[in-house]
């Protein structure tokens, strides 16, 4: 089985970012859940910083 570039880096089983799941991240920060939240970046990448 030929893996794809992106799920070979990564460490979670996807081959590409579902753009659902950056929606849902993009959703939450734009809502009020998220008022506490300052000066953090969100990694969205599958588990790829985690190497």
């Amino acid at each position: 089985m030929e893996l794809g570039d992106a799920m070979r880096y990564n460490l979670m089983p996807v081959d590409a970012m579902p753009v659902r799941d950056v929606s849902d991240v993009v959703l939450f920060l734009v809502s009020d859940a998220s008022k506490w939240l300052t000066g953090t970046t969100q990694q969205i990448d599958a588990g790829f910083m985690l190497e």
